[in-house]
């Protein structure tokens, strides 16, 4: 192995290597051993096939192709120890040439982060107030999951639930073909299919009807967007909504713990401020970390972003795989967004997400930040214990160093966070106690 030629920019050191006949041979015994124990060539017992009838069967590029990727990981590591790189990451390698193997390796380096003045830190975290109107909200909300729906003689309107057989096609290609199926008139709710709650308002029961809707320009499937979808709607049922009153009984019903209504309102209310007050402790911290983000100068290898932007796409296909209906919708949306534009979607999320991971970082070298194996051993003692009987089997599953190093992890997030709030929060020289609660007065009434 010999590096032709190299180059250091961006954090990154970009080397040229070619790898020796001695290498390349070795490599190319093993990718013809590799594709001899595993290719099923009749007349021959697997590994017994001989290097001719392999490449006619497999392909001899193929087999080249399979020796180069045998090889890179051993000359990139080679070439990063004589150039005694501390590398940031995993490298990325391109093939430049097959024979000679010639690869360009880009390996990340350190970044370098220059911390702005973190003890001047002036977010605040907004004060939550829960107003009557979101108690009043969330109860419609509960009495309105509780509902009955009762079948009535006249036309439809705005909130009714229909029992529809509905059937529309896109130039002549069916599009929806739904039998008994049920539909909520919600004009104003915002749909795709803009037009659609409309078009059934005034419809009675038993009655037909055909229309035409333009699919926006914003439908989720690119190549539908713009056309003209033509419907054949038949209404079976009407049914309006009959909500159960806000009394007593509905308060029995929904928390039979709780004594009346007043009671239901004020669990509903500390519900809600817990529910706020997480939400805020949250946007609080991420907004810390982003002002210090914006105080600090940072510079880091570009490769790290497409890393982050991959374990977003993991992260993103994984959801949909979970919640794809079949195989085949899954797929579809596959189709519908190429790696490409996943890349160019979550490119500016991956790179906010990495600076505020690399000044966290940063933050916890500087401020000498630890967690002990005590803190380790009680926080896994802790999540374990939510498991109940299983709690022993839990807690040996998360020793396992890979999870521990990220319990660790998150631990020293903890604790980062904790050490800002405390500067950001610290009554600065100029700032008076008095000067800041009137702040925080300020913020409460902007919250009612």
């Amino acid at each position: 192995m010999r590096i032709t030629e190299k180059q250091f920019e961006n954090c990154q050191a970009i080397l040229t290597i070619e790898a020796d006949e001695a290498e390349m041979k070795k490599a190319v015994d093993a990718a013809y051993k590799h594709a001899g124990e595993h290719a099923n060539i009749p007349g021959f017992r697997k590994g017994k096939a001989p290097r001719r009838v392999l490449e006619k069967h497999v392909g001899k590029d193929a087999i080249q192709a399979d020796a180069i990727e045998i090889l890179a990981p051993d000359v990139v590591e080679k070439a990063i120890i004589e150039e005694k790189l501390d590398y940031y990451g995993r490298p990325q390698v391109e093939v430049v040439q097959q024979q000679p193997a010639i690869l360009k390796a880009t390996v990340p380096l350190p970044p370098k982060i220059e911390l702005g003045d973190y003890k001047k830190l002036k977010t605040k975290q907004k004060k939550v107030k829960i107003t009557s109107k979101q108690v009043d909200e969330t109860l419609e909300e509960i009495r309105r999951s509780m509902s009955a729906w009762l079948p009535v003689e006249r036309p439809a309107k705005d909130g009714d639930m229909l029992i529809i057989d509905l059937e529309s096609n896109v130039e002549g290609k069916p599009f929806i073909k739904e039998k008994s199926s049920q539909y909520h008139i919600q004009v104003d709710k915002p749909s795709y299919l803009k037009g659609l709650a409309e078009s059934f308002v005034g419809m009675k029961p038993g009655e037909e009807k055909t229309f035409d809707l333009e699919l926006g320009e914003d439908y989720p499937v690119p190549e539908m967007a713009g056309k003209i979808a033509n419907f054949q709607a038949k209404v079976l049922e009407v049914k309006e909504e009959d909500m159960p009153p806000a009394d007593d009984e509905l308060a029995k019903k929904v928390a039979p713990d709780v004594d009346g209504i007043k009671a239901l309102k004020q669990r509903i209310k500390t519900n809600l401020e817990n529910r706020e007050n997480q939400k805020s402790t949250t946007d609080y911290e991420l907004n810390l970390v982003e002002e210090l983000v914006e105080k600090s100068k940072l510079e880091y290898p570009p490769i790290l972003v497409n890393s982050e932007a991959d374990k977003m796409i993991e992260s993103q296909l994984r959801q949909w795989r979970n919640y794809s209906r079949s195989k085949e919708e899954f797929e579809e949306r596959l189709k519908q967004n190429s790696y490409e534009s996943l890349q160019a979607q979550y490119k500016k999320p991956a790179e906010e997400r990495l600076k505020r991971s690399l000044v966290l970082t940063k933050f916890v070298e500087e401020e000498g930040i630890t967690v002990t194996d005590e803190e380790l051993d009680a926080e896994i003692e802790r999540i374990a214990s939510g498991y109940g009987e299983q709690k022993e089997e839990r807690m040996q599953a998360l020793k396992n160093p890979e999870i521990a190093n990220n319990i660790r992890a998150d631990l020293l997030t903890v604790k980062a966070l904790q050490k800002m709030k405390e500067y950001a929060e610290k009554p600065t020289k100029k700032t008076s106690v008095k000067q800041e609660e009137k702040e925080e007065t300020n913020q409460e009434e902007d919250n009612v």
